[in-house]
């Protein structure tokens, strides 16, 4: 894991986070949903039917992404500086 900018001493980087790859410890997502089955706020049922209508969404927005054309470079440009009015680059 990389400091916030170059100048920034690695000895900030608190401990449990260093080296943590993504996927790497516990699912919170997966804890808290069968915290919440097993304390009865929510039926199992309930919870995988969220998930597939969660995993519905994503799909779409993937499609959404994948046949939408590529920006041009002014686009890209365009977006990329539109809320940097109060932002010194330096």
């Amino acid at each position: 894991m990389g400091s916030h900018f170059n100048g920034d001493p690695r000895s900030r980087i608190p401990l449990p986070f260093a080296g943590r790859a993504r996927g790497a410890g516990p699912d919170n997502i997966a804890r808290l949903t069968q915290h919440m089955v097993d304390a009865g706020h929510v039926a199992q049922a309930e919870v995988e039917e969220l998930k597939k209508e969660v995993n519905a969404v994503v799909e779409d927005a993937v499609q959404f992404a994948l046949q939408s054309p590529e920006p041009t470079m002014e686009a890209a440009w365009a977006h990329l500086n539109c809320n940097r009015r109060l932002e010194v680059l330096i």
